[in-house]
């Protein structure tokens, strides 16, 4: 089953979480292990298990306590329904566990039932998949009742998931020829849309939401799983790989113009959320609790006010923790950063940092990967931070480069951010010591602050910076 568990735009990386989030341990006390899958209007569902059973699980953003839907696993939510399996039987049922009801296809309908996996659920649509051989699934969907199955499995498909559903949409993945492939459905299996990247050999799509879905695709060649989100065709892909954090990333999730995930990194899970674009990568895993060794953002859900909750798990001392992230909205400041004396495309990434105050106080910070001399960048801190804040930036061979702006809790675009060239020890200032490291390396090809323009090589365009800006110090 492929349900997933377990800043210049376009080429710069966020390395940190952002301001503005808190985590909630949803983990029932006395059970061993929990995950919390989906989310939506208030309503988080999931499983928590101890010696004996798995039990279904539904909680309330902001609440404490939890609700014990019975036996089996819950998948998903819309507020209202949740819907989960029991070792083998596919349910659906109200958040208070009322009105439970089995899913199970009449034999006319699905002959030699064996397993059904409800995974998601929409205004009185369930959608998921049911399998007549383990290693067979064919996608379908009810209508709050076993006798309203319908199969999905597309023509020539040996195996197909619905993993989600949204307003008449349904997406996940059908196998053609050994290759699983992204897909949109719209009610029957000839509506399905075969959304597979040009030059994947795998896809599938995990959430769905206003017509944007998301989730993973392989290159052919490499084996890198990159997260990617769509608008209903293959065409449209739009990439969320962090290229230069993580080795592979999965989307798991959207609502409202963000995605939630994962990426491996160092060979950890990392819990992640995006905003459409994979220079907008916020590493959750960073704000979870002691002791955790990988995280997973597998729902996600924005309220009225614009704040973000995302549901997954953490490994906290090798045993899985049902965990909401809860996020305060943000407010962005974009201006273009000049990287001086630089070349037109970089030999390899500059990263800069930066760092925001307010007086004493560090409300927000993390870094760019930087790939060109001008580029737009995006500095984020919770909405609720107002008034004048000190930006620094640092990075390679520029020098710091310190201002200030003043938030008013509203998106703003301002000017242009020079910063300048030529600090190649690191010093604080360009001097006579960066003349010396610069003649030192001297038709090297290594890419440090030495090849002060960025060309792939330490030559006597490299002095010349360095001369022409001797003097200079950090702000």
């Amino acid at each position: 089953m492929l349900r997933p568990l377990s800043l210049a735009l376009g080429f710069v990386a966020c390395s940190v979480a952002q301001a503005g989030w808190t985590y909630t341990i949803l983990h029932p006390a006395g059970y061993n292990n929990s995950v919390a899958y989906g989310i939506r209007n208030g309503k988080v569902v999931g499983y928590a298990e101890n010696n004996v059973n798995s039990y279904a699980a539904a909680w309330t953003v902001d609440t404490p306590g939890w609700t014990n839907l019975g036996t089996g696993r819950a998948y998903n939510t819309d507020g209202v329904q949740v819907v989960g399996n029991d070792i083998f039987l596919p349910w659906v049922c109200t958040m208070s566990g009322a009105n439970w009801t089995n899913l199970t296809p009449p034999n006319n309908l699905f002959p030699n039932f064996l397993l059904g996996v409800p995974s998601a659920v929409f205004d009185g649509m369930q959608a998921g998949s049911v399998y007549s051989h383990p290693l067979f699934p064919q996608a379908c969907y009810w209508l709050d009742s076993a006798s309203t199955y319908v199969n999905l499995n597309p023509a020539g498909s040996t195996a197909s998931e619905a993993v989600n559903t949204h307003v008449s949409q349904q997406v996940g993945y059908a196998t053609f020829g050994g290759q699983a492939h992204a897909g949109v459905w719209y009610n029957s299996p000839g509506s399905f849309v075969d959304i597979n990247p040009a030059g994947s050999d795998f896809s599938a799509a995990y959430g769905v939401y206003n017509n944007q879905q998301c989730g993973v695709y392989r290159l052919v060649g490499p084996e890198i799983y990159r997260a990617c989100r769509w608008n209903n065709t293959a065409a449209s892909m739009v990439e969320l790989h962090p290229a230069g954090v993580a080795q592979h990333s999965w989307a798991n999730a959207t609502y409202n113009g963000r995605q939630a995930g994962r990426i491996k990194k160092n060979g950890v899970d990392h819990a992640v959320m995006w905003s459409n674009t994979s220079n907008s990568v916020n590493e959750l895993h960073y704000i979870s609790p002691p002791g955790t060794n990988g995280t997973n953002a597998i729902g996600i859900w924005t309220n009225n006010f614009g704040i973000t909750y995302v549901s997954g798990v953490a490994n906290v001392n090798g045993s899985y923790r049902a965990i909401l992230w809860k996020g305060t909205p943000d407010q962005t400041i974009f201006f273009n950063l000049n990287l001086l004396d630089t070349v037109a495309g970089f030999a390899a990434q500059r990263n800069i940092t930066y760092t925001v105050m307010q007086g004493v106080n560090t409300v927000a910070s993390g870094s760019w990967n930087i790939a060109s001399p001008t580029n737009q960048v995006p500095l984020m801190i919770p909405q609720n931070l107002t008034g004048t804040m000190t930006i620094t930036l640092d990075g390679s061979s520029f020098l710091k480069r310190v201002f200030q702006l003043v938030f008013t809790g509203q998106n703003q675009v301002i000017g242009t951010v020079n910063m300048t060239n030529g600090d190649c020890d690191l010093s604080g200032e360009v001097d006579a010591a960066d003349i010396d490291a610069a003649i030192a390396d001297f038709g090297s090809l290594l890419v440090g602050p030495t090849d002060v323009d960025v060309s792939g090589e330490v030559d006597g365009a490299d002095i010349d910076i360095v001369i022409a800006n001797f003097g200079a110090a950090d702000e």
